[in-house]
């Protein structure tokens, strides 16, 4: 069984331990802000310099190997691991995101020296900015991107 909660205070402490810079985004920082649908994963991003400080602290729970990753929404430096029975992402930043509108692909970069602070089970934390990401998730348009756009944005 997922426990969400355990695998996200575990990360964060690897994180924080470290002095790596970090923030949420994606569908966690979704429902930081508002979004109600279920969750897929935890994803973080981190400083592309820093990125593989964190691999000798998570290595025994790496389900996908740190490596330069692209489909056809992303290109991003990631790594996948599994704890609690949760997947967390952990990329590098900054990354390319394909807009699907424009039809090309656009650097996005997350704002470390300017967080947005929020609280997610316990803890306070970076999160990317809202405004950063409804546009971020506008630009993908994939199904559950419109779902949480949707629903960060209702009056």
């Amino acid at each position: 069984m997922r426990n969400t909660r355990k695998a996200f205070r575990w990360i964060v402490g690897r994180i924080r331990r470290q002095r790596i810079p970090f923030q949420i985004f994606g569908g966690l920082a979704a429902r930081a802000y508002g979004a109600k649908r279920a969750l897929a994963d935890i994803d973080i991003a981190v400083p592309n310099g820093r990125f593989h400080e964190i691999v000798p602290a998570v290595r025994r729970y790496i389900t996908g190997e740190p490596r330069r990753y692209r489909d056809r929404n992303w290109d991003l430096l990631l790594m996948t691991l599994s704890y609690a029975g949760q997947e967390i992402d952990i990329c590098g930043d900054p990354v390319r995101i394909y807009d699907a509108t424009a039809r090309k692909w656009r650097k996005h970069a997350a704002p470390f020296s300017k967080p947005t602070y929020g609280k997610l089970y316990g803890l306070t934390i970076p999160l990317v900015p809202k405004k950063t990401l409804v546009a971020y998730k506008r630009q993908l348009g994939r199904r559950v991107d419109r779902d949480d756009v949707r629903q960060l944005t209702a009056k």
